[in-house]
């Protein structure tokens, strides 16, 4: 059990970006703003103003170029100390 929450600590390490910019898109669909990477737009919710969060995350997306591949490689090596302790202690 222990090594599945490691899997999916990685894994969602690998999807946070993603994450955020669904979230970002959802929040700016539901109120109908506007939401893009060239600028922050306004988005009132109750009377404040969320238009520079909901731009950071949406930008945020662009980690993804950094966190997969770090992520691929912890699950390799993961893997790797996994098996090697699993053939030590054998």
């Amino acid at each position: 059990m222990r090594a599945a929450k490691i899997y999916l600590l990685i894994l969602l390490y690998m999807l946070a970006p993603i994450l955020c910019v669904l979230l970002a898109s959802a929040v700016a669909s539901a109120t109908g703003s506007r939401l893009d990477e060239g600028n922050a737009h306004p988005c009132i919710i109750l009377g404040c103003d969320f238009g520079w969060l909901l731009y950071a995350l949406f930008v945020s997306g662009w980690f993804v170029f950094l966190t997969v591949p770090t992520g691929l490689l912890a699950i390799v090596v993961t893997i790797l100390v996994r098996g090697f302790r699993r053939r030590v202690h054998s």
